[in-house]
């Protein structure tokens, strides 16, 4: 089960990478969807690098992420439905969903250890 809720966030994490490089050509067009399509999934992939993957350097805690993520992630989906990519949509969705909690009750990775200053 353990690589089951992480296989699964990672695909959706993967497909929602994708449809924020689709959403501003497909919604906006022009220049200025194409500086979005390779902006946002550059900026979003920093953020879950540094704050929100499993191994993140700078983690902002358990409840936070598990927030951010379900927040990013239930974006992709809105953005998929807004783009009346109905089959990613369903695929997206479904991964989040499914894998998120068996992630959250099985982690791949145990959660860091406090340090002390």
């Amino acid at each position: 089960m353990r690589w089951l809720g992480g296989g699964l966030v990672f695909i959706a994490e993967l497909t929602m990478y994708a449809v924020l490089a689709w959403w501003p050509v497909a919604a906006i067009g022009g220049i200025l969807g194409w500086a979005l399509a390779f902006l946002l999934p550059i900026v979003v992939g920093l953020l879950w690098f540094v704050s929100l993957s499993p191994k993140a350097p700078r983690p902002i805690g358990t409840v936070a992420t598990l927030v951010a993520r379900t927040m990013l992630l239930a974006a992709g989906s809105l953005l998929y439905a807004s783009i009346g990519a109905t089959a990613m949509l369903w695929i997206h969705t479904a991964a989040w969903l499914v894998g998120t909690p068996i992630a959250q009750r099985w982690p791949v990775e145990p959660p860091p250890e406090r340090r002390s200053p």
